[in-house]
């Protein structure tokens, strides 16, 4: 360790050139395949980005769950298909993912692609609020403001069933 003194200070440089390279590079050490796909994915290369997406996503990654699922609603990289879009957000608002909770709540209030099911919405909603998504909460809010007293006791009574099997 090579030290510089200035006045009564001692300077460690090679100590602070250490620590600087250091933080520099942590962002890069820390990234992933999630990462490297969502960076394929921002640059439009969605081959690669399915190349990092679906692996995770088969096991269970519920991030690269919503992201594969966004690339079949949108046809980037795959075949366009609605079916596969709710398929992969279903296993990502069920792996506790809070955008695709919010996002299958949104489905299940307008009843296109899935059922029109407002208890079900709500559970979905009061998920992803507690999984910290806040463009669940105002969503909810009206929701909660237009369900019947038995529509609240079967969201109450649904996400019961939901923590049991799912855990999150």
């Amino acid at each position: 360790m090579v030290f510089a003194k200035r006045g009564d200070t001692v300077v460690i440089v090679r100590l602070l050139a250490a620590a600087s390279i250091c933080f520099c590079l942590a962002p890069a050490a820390m990234a992933g395949p999630h990462e490297d796909g969502m960076a394929a994915y921002e640059a439009g290369d969605f081959a690669a980005a399915l190349q990092h997406m679906r692996p995770l996503a088969e096991a269970g990654d519920a991030r690269a769950q919503y992201q594969l699922g966004a690339m079949h609603g949108q046809g980037e990289g795959v075949t366009q298909s609605d079916a596969e879009w709710v398929a992969w957000l279903q296993r990502a608002a069920d792996g506790g993912y809070a955008p695709a909770q919010t996002e299958i709540g949104l489905i299940l209030v307008d009843g296109v692609h899935l059922p029109k099911n407002w208890p079900l919405a709500h559970m979905y909603f009061n998920l992803a609020v507690e999984n910290g998504d806040p463009e669940a909460i105002a969503v909810n809010a009206w929701l909660r403001s237009q369900l019947t007293p038995e529509q609240e006791a079967e969201a109450a009574r649904l996400k019961g069933a939901w923590l049991n099997e799912h855990g999150n």
